[in-house]
Protein backbone atom coordinates (compact mmCIF):
# COMPACT_ATOMS: atom_id res chain seq x y z
CA UNK A 1 0.00 0.00 0.00
CA UNK A 2 0.97 3.28 -1.08
CA UNK A 3 0.33 6.94 0.63
CA UNK A 4 0.91 10.20 -1.49
CA UNK A 5 1.47 13.30 0.33
CA UNK A 6 1.40 16.86 -1.03
CA UNK A 7 3.82 18.94 0.33
CA UNK A 8 1.47 20.02 3.19
CA UNK A 9 0.60 16.68 4.45
CA UNK A 10 4.85 15.77 4.50
CA UNK A 11 5.34 19.25 6.56
CA UNK A 12 2.38 17.88 8.70
CA UNK A 13 3.72 14.39 9.08
CA UNK A 14 7.39 15.31 9.72
CA UNK A 15 6.00 18.21 12.50
CA UNK A 16 3.79 14.93 14.14
CA UNK A 17 7.05 13.36 14.86
CA UNK A 18 8.86 16.02 16.36
CA UNK A 19 6.20 16.31 18.43
CA UNK A 20 6.32 12.65 19.28
CA UNK A 21 10.06 13.13 19.51
CA UNK A 22 9.41 15.92 22.13
CA UNK A 23 6.49 14.30 24.15
CA UNK A 24 8.60 10.52 24.67
CA UNK A 25 11.29 13.00 25.93
CA UNK A 26 8.89 14.90 28.57
CA UNK A 27 7.98 11.17 29.46
CA UNK A 28 10.93 9.87 30.07
CA UNK A 29 11.93 13.05 32.07
CA UNK A 30 8.65 12.59 34.29
CA UNK A 31 9.46 8.75 34.97
CA UNK A 32 13.41 9.94 36.33
CA UNK A 33 11.46 12.83 38.66
CA UNK A 34 9.05 9.88 39.80
CA UNK A 35 11.91 7.23 39.86
CA UNK A 36 13.88 9.90 42.12
CA UNK A 37 11.13 10.89 44.49
CA UNK A 38 9.73 7.12 45.19
CA UNK A 39 13.72 6.77 45.72
CA UNK A 40 13.09 9.47 48.47
CA UNK A 41 9.78 8.10 49.54
CA UNK A 42 11.19 4.57 50.20
CA UNK A 43 14.12 6.37 52.28
CA UNK A 44 11.79 8.46 54.68
CA UNK A 45 10.03 5.49 55.39
CA UNK A 46 13.27 3.54 56.29
CA UNK A 47 14.26 6.71 58.52
CA UNK A 48 10.48 6.94 60.04
CA UNK A 49 11.25 3.09 60.86
CA UNK A 50 14.72 3.59 62.34
CA UNK A 51 12.98 6.71 64.47
CA UNK A 52 10.22 4.28 65.51
CA UNK A 53 12.63 1.44 66.89
CA UNK A 54 14.71 3.79 68.02
CA UNK A 55 11.97 5.57 70.58
CA UNK A 56 10.81 2.39 71.33
CA UNK A 57 13.87 1.17 72.96
CA UNK A 58 14.65 4.51 74.51
CA UNK A 59 11.51 3.84 75.93
CA UNK A 60 9.02 5.71 74.97
CA UNK A 61 5.57 4.81 74.95
CA UNK A 62 3.29 3.39 71.78
CA UNK A 63 0.82 6.32 71.63
CA UNK A 64 3.51 8.87 72.10
CA UNK A 65 5.69 7.58 69.20
CA UNK A 66 2.43 7.17 67.26
CA UNK A 67 1.47 10.53 67.94
CA UNK A 68 5.11 11.67 66.55
CA UNK A 69 4.85 9.60 63.90
CA UNK A 70 1.34 10.51 62.73
CA UNK A 71 0.10 7.10 63.11
CA UNK A 72 -2.33 4.74 65.44
CA UNK A 73 -0.44 2.70 68.37
CA UNK A 74 -1.39 -0.22 66.84
CA UNK A 75 0.80 0.13 63.75
CA UNK A 76 3.80 1.17 65.94
CA UNK A 77 3.17 -2.01 68.27
CA UNK A 78 2.85 -4.07 64.77
CA UNK A 79 5.95 -2.65 63.21
CA UNK A 80 8.10 -2.81 66.59
CA UNK A 81 6.69 -6.66 66.63
CA UNK A 82 7.17 -7.30 63.17
CA UNK A 83 11.17 -6.43 63.80
CA UNK A 84 11.47 -8.84 67.02
CA UNK A 85 11.89 -5.77 69.05
CA UNK A 86 10.53 -6.03 73.15
CA UNK A 87 7.11 -4.41 73.13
Amino acid sequence: MSILLDRSGLDRLEGTGIALANRLGMAQADLRRIERASERLERSREELLVAILNARDSGESFRDIARAAGMSHQRVHQIVREKGRPQ
